[in-house]
C-alpha cells in the first residue's frame, strides 16, 4: 500500500510554481517600486485586494526623475534654436559689410622701399628660388651666440635673465639651485629634467647657478642632457657647462698647490660625467676635444680627457673625423697628445685620414733640428702610425716617412720606425709582387714551350 499524502504537502504540490502567463505581461505595463512589490507579498490576503486598486498610481521619485529629464530636453532644445538664430543674425551682419566694403573705393597704401623689399622677401619672389635649410639657421644662430658667449655661461647675468623669465619660473629655479647646490644623492627635482625640453634652456639654466653645483648634480645634469637632447644642445651644454667646471677643478688655487700639479686629481663624479659625455661622440668632439686643442689648455687638462677617450667605446666614424680634422689644425703638443690617443685605439681609418696623417707629420721636413725642437709626443704618435697602418702605405707616403725620420730622429725611437719600415711589405708591394711573379711563370711556360718546339724539328 502506498503511503498517504498528508493534507500540507497535497495543498503544496496543488498550488502553482509561478503566475499565469497573463498576469506578468499585465503587471510589466505598471511600474510598480521593488520595496511594494516585498511589502504586498508580506501582507495577508485581505490586504492585498485592497492595494491592487492603489498599483496604478506612480511613486513621487519615479515621477521626479521624468520630470526633470523632460525639463532638460526641453532647455537643450530651446538652446539649440537660440544658436541658431544668432548663427543666421551674424551671417546677415557679415554681408551687409561685404557689401558696404564693395561699394566703397580701394585706398591705395604706398611703401617705402626697405618696406617692399621686407614683404618680398617675407612674400617670396619669383627670382629668389633657393629654399632656406633649417639645420644651417640654427647652426648660424649658435655660431653667432657662441662669439658672443666665447664659451662661458657668465656671459648672461642672472638679472638679465631674470627680467626675460616670468617671476614665479625663475625663483621656482632659484630653489632648485640651491638644492643641487648641497646636492649628494637621490631624486633629482622633476622641474630639472625638463630643462632639456624646454626652447630657452641656456636662459633656464643660468637661474640654477651652474658655478655652485655640487660634483655629484653635474654628473646627473651631464646624464640627463647627453640622454635627452640632440647633438647641437648637447654640444652646447658640455661647451658651456662641463668644460668650465672641469677646468676650474683642475686649475691650482694657491702657490703650494701649483707645485704639486702632477699629484692634482680630477674628482671622480666629473671624470664619470666627461666618460658619460663620450656616449654621444660628435657632441663630445666638438665641445670638448676640439675646443680645447683651440684653447690655451694645461698639459694635465688635456691627459684627463684624453684618459677618459681611452676607457670610453667611441665609433670609428667619428674618431676617424675628429683625426682628420686634428691633423689640419697647427700643431701643438696637445693635439699631438689627442691624435696619439685616437692611433692607439687601432681604429680601421680610411685612407684619406692616413694620407692626411701622413702630410700632419710631413710639413716639419722642410725644418731643421735647431729651428723646432719637436716633443716625444710627436715621435710617439709617428711611432704609432708607422706600427698599425704600415701595410695601408703607399711607395710614396714610405718616402715622405724616410724623410721626416732623416730631418727629425730620436735616439729610441726613430730606430724602431725605419726597422717596421724596412721589415713591412704593404698591400701595393704585394700586388706588385704577385704580378711580377705572374709575369716570370708566364715567361717560364713561354720558353718552356719554345724549346719543346726545337726539340720536335731536331727530331723531324
Amino acid at each position: 500500500m502506498p503511503k498517504v499524502m498528508k493534507a500540507k504537502k497535497a495543498a503544496k504540490q496543488k498550488q502553482p510554481r509561478h503566475d499565469p502567463l497573463a498576469h506578468d505581461i499585465l503587471s510589466d505595463t505598471i511600474v510598480v517600486d521593488k520595496k511594494d512589490r516585498n511589502a504586498k507579498k508580506k501582507l495577508p490576503k485581505n490586504e492585498s485586494s485592497d492595494e491592487e486598486d492603489n498599483v496604478e498610481t506612480m511613486d513621487v521619485k519615479t515621477s521626479r526623475k521624468i520630470l526633470q529629464a523632460a525639463k532638460k530636453q526641453s532647455d537643450e532644445f530651446q538652446n539649440e534654436q537660440d544658436a541658431h538664430q544668432r548663427l543666421d543674425i551674424a551671417d546677415d551682419k557679415f554681408d551687409d559689410e561685404i557689401s558696404d566694403e564693395e561699394d566703397e573705393e580701394d585706398e591705395v597704401v604706398e611703401l617705402a622701399e626697405d618696406d617692399e623689399e621686407a614683404l618680398g622677401k617675407f612674400m617670396g619672389d619669383g627670382s629668389q628660388k633657393k629654399t632656406l635649410d633649417l639645420s644651417a639657421i640654427i647652426l648660424q644662430k649658435i655660431r653667432e651666440k657662441e662669439q658672443l658667449q666665447n664659451s662661458n655661461y657668465k656671459s648672461e647675468t642672472v638679472q638679465d635673465v631674470q627680467d626675460k623669465v616670468h617671476p614665479k619660473v625663475a625663483t621656482a629655479y632659484k630653489k632648485i639651485g640651491s638644492i643641487l647646490a648641497s646636492y649628494t644623492s637621490g631624486k633629482v627635482p622633476k622641474a630639472f629634467k625638463v630643462i632639456p625640453s624646454l626652447a630657452n634652456w641656456e636662459e633656464i639654466i643660468v637661474l640654477t647657478h651652474p658655478e655652485k653645483w655640487s660634483n655629484q648634480a653635474f654628473f646627473q645634469a651631464t646624464k640627463i642632457f647627453v640622454t635627452n637632447t640632440n647633438v647641437v644642445m648637447c654640444q652646447r651644454f658640455l661647451n658651456m657647462i662641463l668644460l668650465p667646471k672641469i677646468r676650474l677643478s683642475l686649475l691650482p688655487s694657491s702657490i703650494h698647490q701649483s707645485k704639486q700639479m702632477k699629484k692634482m686629481k680630477l674628482n671622480h663624479h666629473l671624470y664619470e660625467s666627461l666618460i658619460k659625455a663620450c656616449s654621444q661622440p660628435p657632441a663630445f668632439f666638438k665641445g670638448i676635444v676640439i675646443p680645447l686643442c683651440e684653447q690655451d689648455c694645461t698639459l694635465q687638462e688635456a691627459v684627463m680627457v684624453c684618459s677618459a677617450v681611452k676607457k670610453s667605446h667611441l665609433p670609428s666614424m667619428h674618431s676617424s673625423a675628429a683625426l682628420h680634422l686634428l691633423c689640419q689644425m697647427p700643431f701643438t703638443s696637445i693635439t699631438q697628445l689627442f691624435i696619439k690617443t685616437i692611433l692607439e685605439k687601432r681604429y680601421a681609418l680610411p685612407l684619406k685620414v692616413i694620407d692626411s696623417l701622413v702630410e700632419s707629420f710631413y710639413r716639419f721636413h722642410d725644418k731643421d733640428k735647431h729651428s723646432v725642437v719637436l716633443p716625444v709626443v710627436w715621435h710617439q704618435s709617428l711611432l704609432h702610425l708607422v706600427q698599425i697602418y704600415k701595410r695601408e702605405f703607399t711607395k710614396e707616403q714610405k718616402k715622405k716617412v724616410y724623410e721626416i725620420c732623416k730631418k727629425h730622429s730620436h735616439h729610441i725611437i726613430t730606430p724602431i720606425i725605419r726597422k717596421e719600415l724596412n721589415t713591412n711589405i704593404s698591400i701595393y708591394d704585394k700586388k706588385e709582387n704577385d704580378s711580377s711573379l705572374n709575369n716570370n711563370q708566364e715567361m717560364k711556360v713561354d720558353n718552356e714551350q719554345e724549346g719543346d718546339d726545337d726539340d720536335d724539328e731536331m727530331v723531324e
